[in-house]
């Protein structure tokens, strides 16, 4: 009965390891940048709307994204990539859109919305970047789509 036991106290360990292996601790917010679908984005790029984000943050006009639903966007990804920045001591996460980012794909004669989210924590710090790719119907009628956590290029 000892065995299992610790077989069990094993696993949950290997478990939990492998669920953090996709971040990586914070580093200067000007040498941040992100790959996502084969792009790659630097600070500078959304530099004014983290800005203002940073801004909003401060001022309280914004509502924390729900724990649960933050470690499912991560979860549900390949975890052997760094997609997060994170020291461990953020208690609360926040979503900005980026307009600037935004953008119209064609592929397969099929037409998406990209459109991109920063994640900030509580410190202001950016922590994330995710695409949201919305499929965009010829009777312009728009599903949910799906999400996809960009990858640390730093």
């Amino acid at each position: 009965m000892r065995f299992s036991k610790l077989a069990i106290i094993i696993y949950a360990a290997r478990f939990i390891s492998a669920a953090s292996n996709y971040k990586t601790a914070h580093i200067e917010e000007e040498r941040k940048g992100f790959i996502c679908d084969g792009e790659f984005f630097s600070e500078a790029q959304f530099r004014a709307e983290r800005s203002g984000a940073v801004n909003d943050l401060k001022n309280g006009n914004r509502i924390p994204i729900l724990a649960e639903e933050f470690m499912y966007y991560f979860v549900s990804e390949q975890q052997e990539r760094l997609m997060m920045y994170d020291n461990g001591d953020a208690k609360e996460h926040y979503s900005f859109p980026l307009p600037s980012l935004a953008k119209v794909v064609y592929q397969n004669r099929r037409k998406f919305q990209y459109d991109y989210h920063l994640v900030l924590d509580d410190s202001a710090r950016v922590c994330a970047l995710i695409l949201w790719k919305i499929d965009i119907h010829q009777y312009h009628y728009r599903n949910d789509g799906t999400h996809e956590i960009c990858s640390i290029s730093s």
